[in-house]
């Protein structure tokens, strides 16, 4: 499918509820979400931002901002769980609706985030809203090592 032959879909971003949960973890159930994620929603009580992804009205996702290492910068952390939506532009279109909503928090200067270096289609949507490669690394989970990039990107 091109570009142009791409249906143009209503994203929308809720407030995440305690009812969504179940959701959620079935969401990462159904991608397989271990494979691309180390987990698939905030730190407790750190989340700044935590919404769930609506899609043509129906929940697909969730995306959040969480507390980084610093007080001028947010974690960035996103899901899909619905694979048919997967390459359409949603997760572009969630993670500028969510940096919308962190440009209105005055201390928040950038937002970072960690993808692993084999999650190319996560790179490429990441690298089409703006953010950068800042750093390269090697993460080892049990006995699974993979590589690690760092991502910014400058809200101001």
């Amino acid at each position: 499918m091109t570009a142009r032959m791409k249906k143009t879909r209503s994203v929308r971003l809720r407030a995440v509820t305690a009812a969504d949960r179940t959701l959620i973890e079935h969401w990462a159930e159904t991608i397989d979400s271990s494979n691309f994620m180390t987990r698939f929603q905030p730190l407790p009580d750190q989340h700044l931002i935590w919404d769930i992804v609506q899609v043509d009205g129906q929940d697909a996702g969730v995306v959040w901002l969480e507390c980084a290492d610093t007080s001028c910068e947010a974690r960035l952390g996103i899901m899909l769980g619905i694979p048919t939506l997967l390459g359409c532009g949603i997760g572009t279109e969630a993670i500028l609706l969510i940096m919308e909503k962190a440009k209105a928090q005055a201390s928040l200067q950038s937002i970072v985030l960690n993808v692993r270096a084999s999650n190319t289609r996560a790179i490429a949507c990441y690298q089409r809203c703006g953010f950068e490669i800042q750093t390269r690394y090697m993460r080892k989970h049990g006995e699974q090592a993979y590589a690690v990039l760092g991502m910014k990107k400058r809200l101001r």
